[in-house]
């Protein structure tokens, strides 16, 4: 994966008119993106402690933001999915449609899902054909972390998001080994994963497969579909919910000279499920089938741009393949056989240099081009189209020659440009193009930090971001959204004030992060029904304010304890009386979570236990943006205790979700499980070799 972004060090010692001209953008930035090139991706990263995160976590890449890193040797559970992980974190939401492997969307402090950014090894996830990501397709592998930049985007990242910044990452392997696990869990499920490691002075070579199946055949409280009368309402099971999953990834990396490397990945993902209706409704054939693959490559070097200096040079292409099928129309309108395929190709350059003791200087450089081709076999399709789309941003660190104090001021220019061709409704063979829609949007931000005591940081951000319209959004598609083409981006102006408070002493460690926010977001999309289908609009936009904890403590070896409480209130503000004023929906005010642990207690002379609880809260959340339909007060508890036999590379573990068995869903109509548990063998053998690629 992506080698982890440089830390910041306390010390110093509307989009050109061709594809043709995007070239040329990128041309006339690199050689000032060379000079003066910031270090977005910088050499391995040193493990630290930090805020907010377990002891073995890398250094945020941006120290100035508001962040979370979730780290490779995150929870002791015997299963967990991304959107689990990523729901533990302050200011996060998620919205799951079911089960495991079902729909998933990720909301940072009231953004909607659309507004964060998702990276996968420096590359961008996020589709200009429909805007978010599915995080539960996604996961955390063995060794992976993930980092969460809330409200603000650094500048180490080629795309910027009014919401903020997902991105997950893994680190070259060590040492040459080898490691599994298998599970199996409530509702059918079946889960392993493999990993090989080789690694010598010169290269590391990395191999991991994973693998899931779940029937997500899960029991849940059926409504009828009518919310306010509960004569039809009892107990039912979930149908057609079923999820197959296997993704594979390849990592090798070798080392040129001292201080450059030269890294490529290669992964691959096939997934295939039930489209189950609302819980009410009942469909036996509908199907969804992805297929999704990613190659990049980048060098690293911290010696061609002089001393105190970071470079990296990225190219990436990816591919994506989504079938839809719906024959007997048990979830679309018609029947519908749908076959989808995305290609996007780019390159980012990112670098850091310090100029003088008192200033490093910073950029990023990138462009890429998105194509997207629908097509169907049942009814005229949505339009074919592609985005191209080019970056360019510098940054300066004014560091303490001005005293304790930090300034950094950014500035970058995002430039896209979409065009479109409609299919002939007589002739799918037939196409009419529309005029390209090009957008210029500048994205600056000025961040403060000051350190106040060598245990207390202070930080506060101001950013201008923006959000284009997705191309179902702006042209509509082959399913249920009808395009508008007088969209105009979103744009969110976001501020924080915040303060890290890091205690350790010899036997104990505390970490205390609170931080207030706030966004004004403008011409926010949002859609409504037009008849049969529905249609996207923007309107006057929305108001959010909120406040955010999050505490880490660790006492001794065995004793730790991690909690954040989030509070966000997210207001609708529209010439729509009906909706003015009101929580916007699917934005709870009130998030929690809890988890103390016990970890690696020694038992013995060959063993060592563990054991957690945590407890999740969720709290004054809407179905809809009148507040009609409010969500019940989510208490979930979980626990799950583990036990190792180092000597053997032996783990073995089990946990239990949703103990209380609480009915709940995030969607109307697509209810969650209920209580789950969880059962894993791992292994992982003693390292063949000591040498590191370094």
């Amino acid at each position: 994966m992506v080698a982890q972004p440089a830390r910041r060090d306390a010390d110093p010692a509307r989009h050109p008119t061709s594809p043709t001209s995007l070239v040329a953008l990128t041309l006339a930035f690199a050689s000032a993106a060379t000079c003066l090139a910031r270090p977005a991706w910088a050499e391995t990263p040193d493990f630290v402690t930090v805020v907010l995160a377990e002891p073995d976590t890398p250094a945020p890449v941006d120290e100035a933001a508001s962040s979370s890193l979730i780290a490779p040797n995150r929870t002791p559970r015997a299963f967990e999915s991304l959107p689990q992980l990523l729901a533990e974190q302050p200011g996060v939401a998620i919205t799951r449609s079911g089960g495991l492997g079902d729909f998933a969307t990720v909301s940072l402090r009231g953004s909607a899902p659309n507004q964060v950014v998702i990276f996968v090894d420096g590359v961008p996830f996020s589709s200009a054909s429909v805007g978010g990501v599915d995080v539960g397709m996604l996961r955390l592998g063995q060794g992976d972390y993930a980092e969460i930049y809330r409200g603000q985007t650094p500048i180490a990242y080629p795309t910027s998001g009014i919401g903020g910044v997902v991105a997950l990452s893994s680190l070259p392997p060590t040492q040459t080994q080898a490691g599994g696990q298998v599970g199996t869990g409530s509702f059918q499920t079946r889960y392993g994963n493999a990993q090989l490691a080789h690694v010598t002075r010169k290269t590391s070579v990395s191999l991991e497969g994973h693998g899931l199946a779940s029937e997500n055949n899960f029991p849940y409280w059926n409504d009828g579909a009518t919310v306010f009368n509960n004569t039809t309402d009892g107990m039912a099971i979930r149908q057609n919910n079923a999820v197959k999953q296997g993704d594979g990834r390849l990592r090798a990396s070798v080392n040129l000279t001292p201080g450059r490397t030269l890294t490529a990945i290669a992964s691959y993902l096939a997934r295939e499920r039930g489209v189950p209706n609302t819980g009410s409704l009942v469909s036996d054939r509908a199907h969804l089938s992805t297929r999704q693959w990613m190659g990049t490559a980048f060098y690293e070097s911290d010696r061609d741009l002089g001393r105190q200096s970071t470079f990296r040079a990225q190219a990436y292409a990816m591919g994506s393949r989504q079938g839809f099928s719906d024959p007997a129309a048990e979830i679309a309108a018609v029947a519908t056989e749908t076959d989808d395929h995305t290609l996007t190709a780019g390159a980012t350059l990112t670098g850091q240099k310090l100029a003088w003791p008192w200033l490093r200087l910073s950029s990023v450089l990138g462009g890429h081009r998105e194509g997207f081709s629908p097509s169907s076999q049942s009814q005229p399709t949505g339009p074919e189209g592609t985005r191209e789309a080019a970056v360019a941003g510098m940054e300066a660190d004014f560091m303490p020659s001005l005293g304790a104090w930090h300034l950094i001021p950014s500035l970058r220019l995002e430039i896209a440009r979409d065009t479109v061709a409609h299919r002939q409704p007589y002739d799918l063979n037939q196409f009419t193009s529309t005029a390209p829609a090009t957008y210029v949007e500048p994205v600056a931000r000025f961040s403060i930090q000051r350190s106040f005591h060598p245990e207390i940081q202070g930080r506060a951000n101001v950013g201008r971001y923006g959000r284009l319209p997705s191309l179902y959004e702006r042209y509509g598609n082959t399913g249920q959204v009808l395009g508008n083409s007088e969209l105009v981006p979103e744009h969110g102006l976001n501020a924080d004030l915040g303060l890290r408070w890091d205690h350790p002493t010899d036997r104990t460690r505390t970490a205390l992060d609170v931080a207030i926010f706030g966004a004004e977001v403008t011409d926010l999309i949002v859609f409504q029904r037009a008849g049969e289908r529905i249609r996207p609009l923007n309107i006057k936009g929305a108001r959010v304010l909120g406040v955010e904890a999050a505490l880490h403590t660790q006492v001794g070896q065995h004793l730790r304890a991690v909690a954040q409480g989030t509070f966000t209130d997210a207001r609708e503000e529209s010439d729509r009386k009906a909706e003015q004023g009101h929580q916007l929906p699917l934005r709870p005010r009130w998030r929690g979570y809890a988890r103390p642990e016990l970890r690696d207690l020694p038992i013995g002379r060959h063993l060592t236990v563990g054991a957690y609880v945590d407890v999740d809260l969720t709290g004054q959340n809407y179905l809809t943006g009148e507040s009609l339909l409010p969500l019940r007060t989510r208490v979930q508890f979980g626990a799950g205790v583990h036990v190792d036999a180092p000597r053997l590379g032996m783990r073995v573990l089990c946990n239990v979700e949703n103990i209380a068995n609480s009915p709940f869903f995030d969607l109307a109509g697509y209810p969650l499980p209920g209580r789950s548990f969880f059962l894993t063998l791992a292994f992982q053998s003693q390292a063949i070799t000591k040498e590191t690629s370094s």
